[in-house]
Parts: structure tokens; C-alpha cells; sequence
């Protein structure tokens, strides 16, 4: 959402961006107004609902009610007041309405939670397609996301891969200094988990491949970079249940410039996901020409060829370690699929400024609609 807005606004366009005066889902004491980047930000105090993301909003409304604007986008579709109140007002207003919904079809399939599996599918399949349709445009992550809402007879969509930012390689002196502060011999083969440490990400799948691997890969270490978010110490306790908790290194969140580092000292990187209705850490490992597990829950896996990545079932361990090894057991396999990825960069995903001039050109055709609607 930041780039769309510094983007648009380096471009000219006048830009506010709504949102909720919260950090981690509760309310913060954030400035209430901020310009950053040339574009404005609005916090909205709120009241939070008893759902995770229903937050109640006095201020959000009458902003709505009286901004003049020439198009709405709202990011998400969630059971949320500041997205699904933003949606309404848009189309009682009539004002050029367009959604960036980051969604995915299973998004609810392996929550823990059956009421909430439950109910999150009757929200996405029913009332979030209602409101979805009320949208001038929709505009998706992936192709995946759009089939979805082409089934449901919703057909005014354009898939725009998100842009990821290229990170800069690292020469080997820098990688080989990382490995050294992080205890990692010149010698070991390093596996890579980027992302949360949360059930969704699928890490303790992740973990329950190690054994195996080590078994036939003895040299082999499991690098785990990304910020706890309630499932590190499940993960811990199977480690050590698996005997393979020496061969785990959590790091934590890293900065930039330590990520790029991790991802030039990693052998592959893998995906375990329960879902992603993207996948970014895919475009950052091709961008390090480095190979990639996934699973077929991760929605950026429909442009993974044979020859630039595996991919393998959600869940199965046994399909994630036998991946592993042929990876980690041939040099030149890992170097073919990482070149090939990077190729598939250039070749399928847009840059910013494109990306941005596809969505302008929406905008525009969003407001000419809405005029000729008004007309007639």
C-alpha cells in the first residue's frame, strides 16, 4: 500500500491514505495526521470488536461521508468495519471504487479452529463476494485469486504481481563474514525459512523434514529468520523431540541488509506454507539466483516451471524432504533452478512503474464508467 502511495504521489496525484490508529491490531497513540512521502496519513480512532479485525470507527465514517475523492481503493477484504464500511459508502456515494483484496480461495482451510474455518469460509465465499461485486475494478495478487473470482461470475479484474523490491547481492567476503558471526561453517549446506514464526507458515512441517535430510546430509544446518508471532516454541519443543534442535538456528528478525546476507549464504529456500496469497520470499530468493521449495499452497507457485523450483503438496513431509535432498545433493540442479528463476523475474513480473501505470489506467477507466453511469 506505501508504494502504491509514494508512487502516485511522486506522480503528481494527491493521495490520503485511511487507516486505523493501531499497532498489532490495538489502538496506538500514533500521530492522527502525518504526511510521509509527499502523500497524507489519516488515523482513525476505533473501538475494537471482538473479532481480531473488527474495528468500530465514528471518525473513519464521517470521512468517508464527506471526503471528495476521485477513486477509493481499499486493500484487504476482511471482516473488518474500516474495509467493508469503506466499500459501502463508495458505492452510496458513487465514487469509483477499487479493491486490491490480497486474498486466497483456502485462506481459512488449516486454521486450527473449526468454528473459525467455519465461518471464514462463509465470509470469503458469500459475503465477501457480495461485497466484491459492489467494486468497479478488482485487482488481483495472482492468477489464482482472479480464477476465484471469475468462478463467482465476477469479471471486471486485472492480476498485477505485486512488486517486491530487489535487494542488493552481497559479494562472498560480506556472506562469508555473516556466516561467520552466525556460527555457520564455510562447509555446511544452509536451508532457508524467511517469513513469521506462525502455524500458517508451515515451519514446524519444515521441521519435521529435517531429520530426514540430516540423515543422508549430515552437513546440513536449517536457518530461521523472521519475528515470533505465538508458534516459536511449538517449533522448538519438535526439534527437540526430532533430535535435529542443533541443527536449527533462529535468528530473529533480521535487518535488510543481514536478510540479503542470509539469502547469499543459503543453499535453497523453502516455502512450507499452509497458504500465501502471494509469496514474496520467492521473488527475493530468485532475485539471489538461489533455488526454491514450495508448496502448492502458495499462490506465486503457478509461475514456478520444473526447471526453476519444486513444488510440493501442503503438509507432506515426506514430498519436502525428498525435495531437499535432490537440491541439496546437486550443485548444478540448484545453480540451473536459481538462474532460471531469476530469468522468470523479468520475464513475468512487472516493475513498479509499470505496475503503477496498469492501475492508473484502471482509475481512469474506473471514473469514466462512473461519469457515463451519472449521465445516463
Amino acid at each position: 500500500m506505501l508504494e502504491y502511495a509514494r508512487s502516485l504521489s511522486k506522480l503528481g496525484h494527491e493521495v490520503t491514505v485511511y487507516t486505523a490508529n493501531a499497532l498489532n491490531f490495538r489502538p496506538s497513540n500514533l500521530p492522527s495526521r502525518e504526511v510521509k512521502d509527499g502523500f497524507r496519513i489519516i488515523r482513525f480512532k476505533f473501538v475494537p470488536l471482538p473479532m481480531k479485525y473488527s474495528f468500530a470507527s465514528i471518525g473513519l465514517l464521517r470521512a468517508l461521508l464527506s471526503t471528495d475523492v476521485q477513486v477509493l481503493q481499499v486493500f484487504s477484504i476482511l471482516p473488518s468495519f474500516f474495509i467493508l464500511g469503506a466499500i459501502l459508502v463508495a458505492k452510496v456515494r458513487r465514487i469509483p471504487l477499487i479493491l486490491y483484496p490480497q486474498f486466497h480461495p483456502e485462506r481459512f482451510a488449516y486454521h486450527s479452529d473449526r468454528l473459525v474455518r467455519m465461518t471464514g469460509r462463509i465470509f470469503d465465499n458469500i459475503i465477501a463476494v457480495h461485497f466484491i461485486r459492489l467494486a468497479s475494478h478488482v485487482i488481483c495478487l495472482t492468477k489464482l485469486e482472479e480464477q476465484f473470482y471469475r468462478s463467482k461470475g465476477i469479471t471486471k479484474t486485472t492480476t498485477i504481481y505485486e512488486w517486491v523490491p530487489r535487494r542488493i547481492v552481497p559479494d562472498n567476503n560480506a556472506v562469508q563474514e555473516f556466516r561467520s558471526s552466525r556460527h555457520l561453517s564455510k562447509t555446511e549446506h544452509i536451508i532457508l525459512f524467511v517469513g513469521r514464526i506462525d502455524k500458517r507458515k508451515g515451519l514446524d512441517i519444515l521441521v519435521q523434514a529435517l531429520p530426514q535430510v540430516i540423515q543422508k546430509v549430515p552437513n546440513t544446518k536449517l536457518v530461521v529468520v523472521g519475528r515470533d508471532n505465538g508458534h516459536l516454541e511449538e517449533c522448538v519443543k519438535l526439534a527437540r523431540t526430532f533430535k535435529c534442535a542443533d541443527k536449527i538456528a533462529f535468528l530473529g528478525p533480521l535487518s535488510d541488509h543481514q536478510l540479503s546476507l542470509a539469502y547469499g549464504a543459503t543453499d535453497v529456500v523453502v516455502i512450507p506454507s499452509r497458504f500465501e496469497a502471494f509469496g514474496r520470499t520467492l521473488v527475493e530468493a530468485w532475485t539471489f539466483h538461489k533455488p526454491v521449495i514450495l508448496t502448492d499452497r502458495v499462490a506465486l507457485s503457478e509461475i514456478v516451471t520444473p526447471d526453476s523450483g519444486l513444488v510440493v503438496r501442503v503438509g507432506s513431509v515426506r514430498e519436502l524432504s525428498d525435495a531437499l535432498l535432490s537440491l541439496l545433493s546437486d550443485q548444478n540442479l540448484r545453480e540451473r533452478m536459481g538462474e532460471r528463476g531469476f530469468e522468470i523475474i523479468g520475464e513475468t513480473l512487472q516493475e513498479l512503474p509499470d505496475a503503477i501505470g496498469v492501475t492508473l489506467d484502471i482509475y481512469k477507466d474506473a471514473i469514466k464508467s462512473q461519469i457515463q453511469q451519472r449521465v445516463s
